[in-house]
């Protein structure tokens, strides 16, 4: 199985203190100069599926929606119809506050945010950050086993400590390859690593370069995420 990981906003309705994607965060509408070249958040649906559908098959592939804040993404309700349509199974990582549509098709996980005291509206399972010293993540743990919430837990991260963490010995993967596409459609291996080269983009119809998770990268957190949420199911 790959993984195609579109980080479609650089953009979020939080500004949480402690989350690793902070100091990238812009306004929706951010733009590099005054002219209103560059804007950050560039990809639409009709760019995005183009290339999908010309380098992706959905028997081989599983689409993480990330960002910042995917449910910011104004055409998030008819990709997540377009990439079903298509046969693709979709994760999206969430703070689960602003709506996103249920399908079969789709995960939605959503981290249950710090500065929540109810767990977050939009979600299909939820992510508990831990150990945290200014939540009590126990308290929350225990709300999802008495309502039967699925869940699981990822290890806290202050602001700035975000580090890729290699695994010793034999990983049982269930993602060999992944690539990674940034809000300016600019095309990557994985979180680690920048843009291959100037111009390599959806709008260029570039070709993905996959980055093999089993004998180089050493397993980043991206991946992890994805990993822990795909549902049985998805893997037949």
């Amino acid at each position: 199985m790959k993984l195609l990981s579109i980080y479609l906003v650089q953009s979020c309705n939080l500004d949480c203190y402690h989350c690793p994607m902070k100091k990238w965060m812009k306004p929706l509408d951010f733009t590099w100069d005054e002219a209103g070249r560059n804007p950050i958040n560039s990809i639409t649906n009709v760019k995005l599926l183009r290339w999908v559908d010309e380098y992706f098959s959905p028997d081989e592939w599983i689409i993480h929606l990330t960002g910042g804040e995917p449910a910011l993404y104004k055409e998030l309700a008819e990709l997540l119809i377009e990439l079903g349509n298509r046969g693709f199974k979709v994760i999206i990582s969430t703070n689960g506050i602003l709506p996103i549509p249920k399908h079969d098709h789709v995960r939605r996980v959503a981290a249950w945010h710090e500065i929540m005291k109810e767990p977050p509206e939009y979600f299909d399972s939820i992510i508990i950050l831990e150990p945290n010293p200014n939540d009590d993540t126990e308290a929350k743990k225990k709300y999802c086993d008495d309502n039967n919430i699925p869940y699981k837990t990822k290890r806290w991260k202050p602001f700035g400590d975000r580090q890729i963490e290699k695994v010793e010995g034999p990983v049982d993967n269930k993602i060999t390859h992944m690539v990674r596409l940034l809000s300016q459609g600019q095309i990557t291996c994985c979180y680690s690593t920048g843009p291959v080269k100037n111009n390599y983009n959806i709008y260029h119809m570039s070709k993905p370069v996959l980055r093999d998770l089993v004998s180089i990268c050493p397993r980043c957190e991206d991946v992890y995420d994805v990993e822990i949420h795909i549902p049985k199911e998805w893997l037949v």
